[in-house]
């Protein structure tokens, strides 16, 4: 075949592309990434559409927004929240107030999986629903029956943390027929579920 059997090239995106913005994130918005991991993101995007413009290379890319589920490393938001409240202890909080669009894994798989049928290009993968910290700890408090009164603030924020981040998903829903199903609550429930039945994993 033309490309040596390659159909379809599907790439994982960041929404760290955009950088901070004050709107709902676009495809159409020039990116201004605010992070060196923005930027190789953005040059991978970049080449990936150069490559489908010069070389009719059919690439995808989807900008993935806040992915939380189940196998997620142990320093990542969801897991460190839920092993801590597991194991009793605090956990590291910074600031309640930021925001993150947070799509559950299995949504990111579907949306992969749309995107191999569909015409190429570059989608935003979000729920297009921005939720704090604070709420976030607190679906997960809720999942686990918990009622600890938790500090905040005992950890520094990130340099890009925001109160506004979330994607505008329009075009994902348009042109791939794609778009976010779980909740948040139901998501956050399905993760805390795994992580008390596979929490021998995260023992060492």
């Amino acid at each position: 075949e033309k490309f040596g059997g390659v159909k379809k090239i599907v790439h994982a995106g960041s929404s760290s592309e955009y950088g901070a913005q004050k709107e709902a994130m676009r495809e159409s918005m020039i990116p201004e990434p605010n992070t060196p991991y923005g930027v190789a993101k953005v040059w991978a995007t970049l080449y990936g559409e150069h490559v489908r413009r010069e070389k009719k290379l059919p690439v995808t890319t989807l900008r993935l927004f806040s992915v939380y589920g189940p196998y997620e490393a142990p320093t990542r938001f969801f897991p460190a929240v839920i092993l801590s409240l597991m194991r009793a202890a605090q956990p590291k909080l910074a600031n309640p107030k930021t925001v993150r669009d947070f799509i559950h894994i299995d949504d990111v798989v579907a949306a992969f999986l749309a995107a191999r049928e569909k015409p190429p290009g570059v989608y935003n993968v979000g729920t297009g629903v921005q939720t704090t910290l604070k709420s976030a700890v607190g679906e997960i408090q809720t999942a686990l029956g918990n009622r600890e009164e938790l500090t905040w603030g005992g950890e520094p924020g990130r340099g890009f943390d925001t109160q506004f981040w979330k994607a505008d998903t329009e075009h994902a829903k348009k042109s791939l027929g794609w778009e976010a199903r779980l909740s948040l609550s139901e998501g956050v429930a399905q993760t805390v579920a795994w992580f008390q039945n596979n929490k021998a994993l995260y023992e060492h």
